[in-house]
C-alpha cells in the first residue's frame, strides 16, 4: 500500500489517494484513462456511506507515489465558542490573520509534534546521544507538566540548572516543513471558523498543535513570545495541553505533480465539495457538540 498523506484518529478526509498492491482484476473492470468506472461502482457497493471512492486509476508498478505529492492542504473547523466568543469581531478576525501569517514559511516545527514517535529520527537516534539524552529530558519534563496540570508559565522546557533546554542541530534538521499558505476561510458553516494550511508535508499532531497554541495566543492563555520562540525550533517548548480536538481537522485536497506523472487523477472536484459539504461538515458539527456535552456532564 502507498498513500499521499496519514491522519490521526478522528480525523476526516475530503480525499485521500492511495494505491493498493497489485490486484487480480477481470479486465473488462480496467481501462486506460483517468478512471475505471465499472471497478469504481464495484468498490463503493462494498463501503459504509460515509467513505466514498471518488476515481479508480491504473497505477504503474514501480511508480514513488509519495515522491509525486507536491502539497497537502487541511482545514480545521471550529465553533467560536472554542476561542470564547460568540461573534467574530474584525479585530479578533484580524488578529487571527495576523497570528497565522507567522506560520508561513519554512520553520523547524520540532515543538508541533510529539518528537518521540517521529519515525525518521528513532531510526537515528541510537547513533545520536545528544539526542537521545535532549528526548528523553523533553519526554520526563513534558510527563512532569501533565502530572502537576500544566503550570501556566512553565511551556519553556529547562535544564536541571534551569537553563532553557536547546533543541540540538542534528535534531532540528528531521523537522523543516515548508507552509505555503496559511488562512482565514469565508467558507464555512454558521457559529464555525475555518482556518486552511497548505504545505509541502505536515508531522504528527503538527496542525492541531499549530491551531489550538494560535488560539490560546488569541484567548491569552499562551504568551506571543513563546509562540513565536516555539516556532523557531531553537529552544524546545511544550506545548501539550493547546493540542486543538481531532474532530475539528480535515484532510482538504492533496496537489500531485501531474506533468511527470499524466496517469495520476485529475482533481476530484465537485465530487469530493459535495461528500465535505453533505457529510462531513455534519459529522464535524456533531462531533463538536458532543465534546461540548461531555464537558458539561464531566463530574
Amino acid at each position: 500500500w502507498q498513500a499521499w498523506s496519514r491522519t490521526d484518529r478522528g480525523v476526516s478526509a475530503r480525499s485521500f489517494l492511495l494505491a493498493t498492491p497489485p490486484l487480480c482484476l477481470e479486465a473488462e473492470d480496467v481501462r486506460s484513462g483517468p478512471c475505471c468506472e465499472q471497478l469504481l461502482g464495484a468498490l463503493n457497493k462494498q463501503l459504509p456511506a460515509s467513505v466514498w471512492v471518488l476515481q479508480a486509476t491504473v497505477f504503474p508498478l514501480q511508480a514513488d507515489l509519495d515522491g509525486l505529492c507536491s502539497a497537502r492542504v487541511y482545514r480545521y473547523l471550529m465553533p467560536l465558542s472554542f476561542l470564547h466568543i460568540s461573534n467574530l469581531s474584525a479585530a479578533v478576525a484580524n488578529r487571527l490573520v495576523d497570528l497565522l501569517k507567522i506560520f508561513t514559511g519554512r520553520h523547524c516545527f520540532v515543538n508541533f509534534t510529539d518528537p518521540a514517535v517521529h519515525q525518521p529520527l528513532k531510526w537515528r537516534l541510537p547513533h545520536m546521544p545528544e539526542a537521545q539524552s535532549w528526548l528523553s529530558h523533553v519526554c520526563e519534563y513534558r510527563r512532569r507538566r501533565r502530572s502537576m496540570g500544566f503550570r501556566s508559565g512553565s511551556n519553556v522546557v529547562t535544564d536541571s540548572d534551569g537553563c532553557e533546554l536547546l533543541v540540538p542541530v542534528n535534531v532540528q534538521r528531521f523537522f523543516y516543513r515548508q507552509l505555503f499558505e496559511a488562512r482565514l476561510c469565508s467558507e464555512t458553516m454558521e457559529g464555525f471558523l475555518c482556518l486552511e494550511l497548505k504545505g509541502d508535508g505536515f508531522l504528527y499532531h503538527m496542525v492541531r498543535l499549530l491551531v489550538g497554541a494560535a488560539c490560546a495566543v488569541l484567548r491569552g492563555k499562551l504568551d506571543e513570545s513563546i509562540f513565536i520562540s516555539a516556532l523557531a525550533g531553537e529552544v524546545s517548548v511544550d506545548l501539550s495541553e493547546f493540542l486543538a480536538p481531532s474532530c475539528g481537522l480535515v484532510l482538504f485536497a492533496q496537489e500531485g505533480q501531474m506533468t511527470e506523472a499524466p496517469w495520476l487523477p485529475t482533481p476530484v472536484g465537485t465530487s469530493a465539495d459535495d461528500l465535505f459539504d453533505r457529510v462531513l461538515k455534519t459529522a464535524i458539527h456533531e462531533a463538536w457538540e458532543c465534546r461540548a456535552l461531555n464537558r458539561n456532564n464531566a463530574p
